[in-house]
């Protein structure tokens, strides 16, 4: 006879059934989105932009244009992919609550630290993007709403800690803009020198810089 599980044995049977399958769902959907930032990627370097279409690049990923039309909008926003970073949230909350006495740069470079972490090993990768983005315009204004929408978030995030409107003053604003554009000529200085070196290299270097200048 199989022996009783306790009450507190039960639980946790019950929480890992519950959050195994969600868990590799999750790792499932990714898999297939990036699966299909890969496939996009490849053809499109192959055969130039118009010469891709969703249905193809479906077919070649092993799904289903409505599958694709899940994950993406376009073959242009899958060409854009999930770089060059993504804020933690609970990176990005520390700063909004952070004290207002306090320099919040730092933190913000914590912050940007963090989000480029993944991306070396994505060198080729992101170096082929670029150069896509910078043969199609089309593609390059979706990376410049990428960098913007950063910039939002971090505005938002520094006013709320100063406890300011971040549309009436110019202070978050003015220390997001800056950060992120110190993290832009980050990204593009790594995409055209060295693999060897990892984006985070390149950030440090670029902060170092910002430091100086302040």
């Amino acid at each position: 006879m199989a022996a009783r599980q306790t009450p507190s044995a039960q639980a946790r049977s019950r929480r890992q059934a519950d959050h195994a399958p969600s868990g590799m769902w999750a790792r499932k959907k990714q898999e297939t989105r990036q699966t299909l930032q890969r496939v996009s990627l490849q053809l499109v370097l192959e055969r130039g932009l118009d010469g891709v279409t969703v249905d193809e690049i479906s077919s070649a990923a092993g799904v289903s244009p409505r599958t694709f039309a899940n994950y993406f909008t376009s073959k242009d926003e899958a060409l854009t992919g999930d770089g060059p970073c993504v804020f933690d949230p609970a990176m990005l909350a520390d700063i909004a609550t952070g004290a207002a006495a306090l320099d919040p740069l730092p933190q913000v470079h914590a912050l940007l630290s963090a989000s480029v972490a993944e991306a070396d090993g994505r060198w080729e990768e992101m170096r082929q993007r670029r150069q896509l983005q910078e043969r199609y315009p089309a593609l390059m204004a979706r990376l410049l709403g990428r960098f913007a929408s950063l910039e939002d978030e971090l505005t938002g995030a520094l006013a709320r800690r100063a406890g300011v409107d971040a549309q009436s003053e110019i202070g978050p604003r003015l220390l997001a803009a800056v950060s992120i554009t110190t993290l832009r000529v980050a990204f593009l200085r790594w995409t055209e020198q060295d693999s060897q070196r990892s984006f985070g290299a390149y950030l440090e270097e670029a902060f170092t810089q910002l430091r100086g200048v302040r």
